[in-house]
């Protein structure tokens, strides 16, 4: 329940009733032309309150309307680049689209880690859903949640995370390739975005094997590290060949 005082105008001496959609909420005693309510509860829903003065032609007051908005926990419902998904997964994009839920009208902050991110933005007054942007991203790791900008201790929402990566030139790739090694083919087999090490064996194969950290091989086992990065492929099998 939430509770608000009134504090308006009224004659020097007289009383005023106090009504919440026709309901009596009280009846209050002027001071010096004023007078004020304790606190009153009102429970989430539209609210409209009139004054109607105990003295003379017992006038009513114009309405003073307000709506009082649900508590409720902010969630972070999911993350999206261009494409689909990437909660718990890596993108390309430096924009992505978070959703979630929250109380009506109210604003919520989005939070990487213990960092604001991004402008508070408010839910709309109409659904408890909302959808905001988050552009000019860096490469690096996120770890979003929602905190609400309303009520007292309201929690956090649960995080949520996903990667960042730099997009894999092959213009730039290919002849970098053709200066360490007498390849004659580059082949990939890889899901649409795929956080890999390249890596080099006698067999002249490049393949690509699945991993999101940095990781060195033996020089022993004829593998040789490139650096992890993401490849942003479609689905199946992918050839390429060098000049040479």
């Amino acid at each position: 329940m939430t509770r608000y005082p009134s504090d308006v105008p009224g004659t020097d001496t007289s009383t005023v009733e106090l009504f919440d959609n026709g309901a009596p909420k009280g009846v209050f005693t002027t001071a010096n032309g004023h007078w004020s309510t304790t606190p009153i509860d009102v429970a989430p829903g539209f609210h409209s309150f009139t004054a109607q003065g105990r003295y003379g032609s017992e006038p009513i007051s114009p309405a003073r309307t307000f709506r009082v908005a649900a508590v409720v926990t902010p969630t972070l419902t999911d993350i999206r680049d261009s494409r689909r998904s990437i909660v718990g997964g890596t993108t390309v994009d430096t924009a992505v689209i978070v959703e979630g839920t929250g109380s009506l009208g109210q604003l919520i902050q989005l939070m990487d880690g213990a960092e604001a991110i991004g402008n508070p933005f408010r839910v709309p007054t109409d659904q408890t859903k909302w959808s905001t942007t988050l552009a000019g991203l860096n490469v690096k790791a996120y770890n979003l949640k929602a905190r609400a900008l309303y009520g007292n201790g309201v929690p956090d929402s649960t995080a949520k995370g996903f990667i960042v990566a730099p997009a894999l030139d092959f213009g730039r790739l290919i002849p970098w390739l053709r200066r360490i090694t007498s390849l004659r083919a580059i082949e990939f087999r890889t899901s649409r975005y795929l956080r890999a090490t390249p890596a080099i064996r006698a067999s002249r194969r490049v393949e690509y094997r699945p991993t999101d950290i940095r990781r060195q091989v033996p020089r022993s086992s004829w593998w040789t590290s490139i650096r992890a990065m993401c490849v942003p492929l479609a689905m199946g099998v992918r050839r390429y060949r060098s000049a040479t």
